[in-house]
């Protein structure tokens, strides 16, 4: 496909050849910004080009206020994008990536972000929520004093990572679905274990004692 940058250059535009129509969401993606939109989500596009499996299409959901406008310009694109890669010699290559099948706000329909991880497809929970986004004391563990935990445990307002699953997970376990692997991308330190330990913590904060034994068999931290 050929097309022209802001300045009329033309260029050459790949894109995958693979029938949208046929995706099923496999991911939910928590965090849709351009560290995911340029590495996770490209990876994933080429994995299903190059093996006919369509069985990962990512559903991205927001959590962030600040964030709002961005994920509504992708909705009003229908999740299309382009991504520029630059060469060691200098050439560039421009991609079409149109894996984003839904994108949910949670600040705006909470109910439908939270329903996605009940889909019956997915298997993925994936974030890229950068390390502020956890919460973490100084101590390296789930900070209950912290601003936003506190707020989420006297019930004033939901705004974190741990309230989103508490509430998406809920759903899933009501809906007796399969295992599920919540996948932190995020540069922190054992990230697997950590979410998993900060996630418990968070549950037994609230009172989730169901919730937390249902992790143990049903969701894996890696």
């Amino acid at each position: 496909m050929t097309c022209k940058t802001q300045d009329a250059t033309p260029i050459h535009l790949n894109r995958s050849t693979y029938d949208l129509d046929a995706l099923e969401i496999g991911i939910v993606h928590i965090g849709v910004g351009a560290f995911h939109r340029a590495h996770q989500a490209a990876y994933i596009d080429r994995l299903m080009e190059r093996t006919g499996d369509h069985g990962w299409g990512i559903a991205g959901v927001n959590l962030r206020p600040s964030q709002s406008t961005d994920i509504a310009r992708l909705r009003h694109r229908d999740g299309a994008y382009v991504l520029k890669s630059y060469g060691a010699g200098g050439t560039s290559e421009y991609r079409l990536l149109h894996l984003h099948r839904r994108l949910l706000d949670w600040n705006h329909d909470a109910r439908a972000a939270e329903a996605i991880v009940a889909h019956s497809t997915v298997q993925i929970v994936s974030i890229t929520a950068t390390e502020s986004g956890y919460c973490l004391g100084e101590d390296g563990t789930l900070d209950l004093d912290h601003r936003e935990i506190r707020a989420e445990l006297d019930g004033v307002t939901r705004s974190t990572i741990y309230g989103y699953l508490r509430a998406a997970l809920s759903q899933r376990k009501a809906a007796n679905l399969g295992p599920l692997t919540v996948l932190c991308c995020d540069n922190l330190r054992h990230n697997g274990r950590l979410l998993d330990a900060c996630l418990k913590r968070y549950l037994a904060a609230c009172g989730e004692q169901d919730l937390a034994a249902w992790l143990e068999d049903h969701v894996s931290f890696p």
